[in-house]
């Protein structure tokens, strides 16, 4: 059996590839990209000692596009059985991952009721959807309460 390949448009398939690829990746990148606080680097926020039911606020760093308007973030921590939204409380373009490349350094304050645990981090933009960091964000009662702690060297182990 002969198939006869159609001489009219030889390439035509490569380009609907091509730009179905472009378009993806374009689509892809835009999500946010939590730095900072990761798995193997959670920030750790605390009561405050300035007032009853009060939390401490603790720095976030996000890969973004630069274009973004300031005011579209929000943040929330969750653990397997409930979400908590967060209040971002300041939102600065600046320079993030160790001062090495251009991104968005954000302050945000944990819910007075989210539970002493390691939560999961989402941070929010209007514009370009949500990222995700699991384990990021170590809540406790007082630093001077005691608490344990496990160091994983390897950032790329998963522990879900």
């Amino acid at each position: 059996m002969n198939a006869k390949i159609s001489s009219r448009r030889p390439h035509g398939a490569a380009i609907t590839f091509f730009v179905i690829l472009v378009t993806s990746q374009t689509l892809f990148a835009a999500a946010p990209d939590i730095w900072l606080p990761r798995q193997h680097a959670p920030a750790f926020t605390e009561l405050q000692q300035t007032g009853p039911g009060l939390r401490c606020t603790f720095q976030a760093e996000v890969r973004a596009a630069a274009g973004l308007a300031a005011t579209g973030w929000s943040a929330a921590v969750k653990n397997d059985f409930r979400t908590w939204t967060c209040v971002v409380s300041s939102v600065t373009w600046g320079k993030i991952h160790h001062g090495t490349e251009d991104g968005w350094r954000m302050t945000i304050r944990v819910p007075d009721d989210t539970p002493p645990e390691l939560l999961t981090l989402s941070i929010s933009h209007t514009a370009i959807g949500t990222g995700t960091a699991i384990r990021a964000v170590q809540v406790v009662p007082r630093f001077e309460d005691n608490f344990y702690m496990i160091q994983v060297s390897d950032q790329h182990m998963n522990l879900v």
